[in-house]
């Protein structure tokens, strides 16, 4: 990130600005602590970005990812106005940026690790339509309605 290497070789970019006669191009303390701040905000969507890059699944990080984010941009009293700011714009477009599509929804009901994110009436809300529109299309058929079919449900949000 350009804003850690900033913040990693501040004293040699000091060095050279001082050398070269550009004192008045050096980073005041406050800006030094704002690049601090930022660095210390972002790092975690660096970390995501490469959690997502990966080569497996990523469908049921959705949902922890927007969490994640929400829980960073949650503003401090010691945060710097710019940096407030950065993080309300963030937290503005997390639900855009990080749009559960249907997949999602049904990943993160049918993922052990997030469908207690859900209760079972929201789980059953979104699963209905999606049923729906596949029989629809012919990819599923009905089941038998019987007790194993209730059975194999309730076995589903256990």
């Amino acid at each position: 990130m350009m804003i850690s290497s900033i913040s990693d070789l501040q004293t040699e970019i000091d060095g050279a600005l001082k050398r070269s006669g550009n004192l008045s191009l050096c980073l005041r303390s406050d800006e030094l602590n704002l690049i601090g701040d930022m660095n210390s905000f972002l790092k975690p969507f660096e970390d995501l970005t490469e959690l997502v890059s990966t080569t497996g699944p990523t469908l049921f990080l959705m949902p922890l990812m927007k969490v994640r984010v929400k829980n960073l941009c949650a503003s401090k009293s010691t945060d710097d106005a710019a940096l407030k700011r950065l993080k309300t714009l963030v937290l503005n477009r997390a639900d855009d940026r990080l749009r559960e599509t249907d997949a999602c929804s049904v990943v993160e009901i049918l993922n052990s690790n997030t469908k207690l994110l859900k209760t079972k009436a929201a789980a059953l809300d979104i699963l209905r339509p999606v049923v729906n529109r596949l029989k629809e299309q012919q990819l599923i058929a009905d089941l038998p309605n019987d007790s194993s079919t209730d059975q194999n449900n309730s076995r589903l949000f256990s």
